[in-house]
């Protein structure tokens, strides 16, 4: 869809979260239970998102037990960081539909590729002007997670 190979791939990536797994993803041991990738044994990294990923996800239930938990742990918890977390009601607040420095919305709703916020996540958001490094600083967000953002956005970017 563009020239440029990193917008493909949040493209790509996009799509892949956004995509449904009807038995749970990735997993091939055979297991049958729900796994959201909470280990602290294995490489896969502690998830703070359920499966299945509702066809609606809302801000305060589906996505904000992620940030809180990713976020608001450190750095979007500082007044001088933004956008600033500071619970549920704030952090949408100043999200949803306020531009970030590099003239992008933190999140559009219903358009995931055109929210830094997805960018940041992705990885891409250098290509999109913005700068500093991917998001979260520290730990791996689990599929799950990703899986639940981008289609929170893509429904809209509810509260």
């Amino acid at each position: 869809q563009s020239p440029n190979d990193d917008v493909n791939l949040a493209i790509i990536l996009g799509w892949i979260a956004g995509a449904e797994f009807a038995d749970g993803g990735s997993d091939t041991s055979g297991d049958t239970t729900t796994d959201t990738g909470d280990t602290t044994t294995g490489n896969d990294p502690v998830c703070y998102a359920d499966k299945p990923i509702p066809a609606m996800p809302s801000f305060d239930a589906d996505v904000w037990p992620t940030f809180e938990a990713r976020c608001t742990a450190g750095c979007h918890a500082n007044m001088a960081t933004v956008p600033h977390m500071p619970d549920s009601a704030g952090a949408f607040a100043n999200m949803v539909g306020v531009m970030s420095s590099n003239g992008m919305n933190y999140v559009t709703a219903d358009v995931p590729d055109d929210s830094y916020l997805w960018h940041k996540l992705a990885g891409t958001h250098s290509i999109v002007g913005g700068s500093g490094s991917p998001m979260p600083l520290v730990g791996e967000m689990c599929t799950v997670e990703m899986q639940t953002i981008y289609a929170w956005i893509l429904a809209g970017a509810q509260p």
